[in-house]
Parts: C-alpha cells; structure tokens; sequence
C-alpha cells in the first residue's frame, strides 16, 4: 500500500516518470520476449533505448549532487 501511494505522489508531482516508464517498458520487453512475441531486432532496439534512459537518469542524478 505504501509503494502504491508513493506511486501516485509521484506521479501527481510530475517526479521519477523516467524510472517509471523505464520499469514499465522493460517489464513489458521482458513478457514479449519470455512468450516469444518479440523480435531480435526490437529486443536489441528497446534495449538500447533503455539503457541510454538510464544514462540520461544517471547522469541528471550525478548534476544534482554537484550544484547542491
């Protein structure tokens, strides 16, 4: 219950909606993949697209710690 309502704060906040989107696509990469519906090319291509997200994150995370 108290993940879900920090879900929604965040969401009304407008906070961590990368991450969110990030755990939703790759969780629904993952189900495609494991019954067989998703190609080599989009695995590859989603992939790619996720961990550049995470680089961008990361790297957001990384700027605010050094104009604190």
């Amino acid at each position: 219950m108290k993940i879900i309502r920090r879900f929604l704060s965040d969401i009304r906040r407008g906070e961590n909606l990368d991450l969110y989107f990030f755990v939703v696509a790759a969780l629904a990469l993952a189900i495609l993949n494991g019954l067989g519906l998703a190609s080599a090319k989009l695995v590859e291509s989603v992939t790619l697209a996720l961990l550049g997200l995470l680089a961008a994150h990361s790297l957001g995370i990384r700027e605010r710690l050094t104009n604190k």
